[in-house]
């Protein structure tokens, strides 16, 4: 009996398509595939050292990046060991990054060209499919990299889930509590509350460091470039 969309390919870096095996994967598979580590195995297109600070740029006065470099490929900060991939060739001593990677403006990088996929697999950025030998052709293929999506086990595949934070109260401790407490009240009618002046940012325990916030609630992770195969 035949299993259709299935193929016996290991998950080894390769170049090629001819090379590649990416183990019993079925079509619709998304794989995680860190691009930027297989840059790296590649010669460098070109190397050098930031001279200025500028947020999600790299700046080297020394420059050549235009006709040499392009948008997609792998910039390595050799000094503080992360990844960046180039968003823009501003100018010949300017690129533009999808992130803050050289937040001194005085290290050290490399630059690689973009690794290529084969040809039976695209990167999960929500395009729509234009490949008439693929029984995904016309489909829209999941933008898990854009989103900077965790996948999760369901019962349905495919439905999209924004972050939040789980509802929750504070108690509190009376038997802790000493001093004099201080009762603030509100005259003048209309709606009370506290002022936005009493809010205060979250600050240190004495035990576990300086609280970590930003836009989203998320665990410790590493990103990944996910990518699917198509046929």
């Amino acid at each position: 009996m035949a299993i259709v969309g299935f193929d016996r390919v290991t998950i080894g870096q390769a170049t090629k398509e001819s090379d590649v095996d990416y183990g019993f994967t079925p079509i619709g598979t998304p794989v995680p595939w860190h691009k930027s580590l297989l840059a790296r195995t590649q010669t460098p297109l070109i190397s050098g050292t930031a001279t200025t600070n500028t947020t999600d740029k790299l700046v080297d006065s020394g420059g050549g990046f235009s006709g040499v470099v392009n948008v997609g490929d792998i910039v390595w900060n050799d000094t503080d060991s992360v990844y960046a991939t180039v968003t823009a060739v501003d100018s010949d001593t300017s690129l533009s990054l999808d992130w803050d990677a050289f937040p001194d403006g005085n290290e050290d990088y490399e630059i690689f060209d973009e690794p290529e996929l084969p040809g039976n697999w695209v990167e999960c950025n929500g395009d729509t499919l234009s490949d008439a030998t693929s029984i995904l052709d016309g489909l829209v293929i999941p933008d898990l990299n854009g989103d900077a999506r965790f996948l999760r086990g369901g019962t349905t595949a495919g439905i999209e889930e924004a972050d939040q934070f789980q509802g929750h109260y504070h108690g509190t401790d009376g038997s802790a509590m000493s001093g004099s407490l201080t009762v603030y009240t509100f005259s003048g009618g209309g709606s009370g509350g506290f002022d936005a002046s009493f809010i205060n940012d979250p600050i240190t325990d004495g035990t576990n460091g300086t609280p970590r916030t930003g836009a989203e609630t998320r665990p410790i992770n590493m990103s990944f470039i996910w990518i699917m195969r198509v046929k």
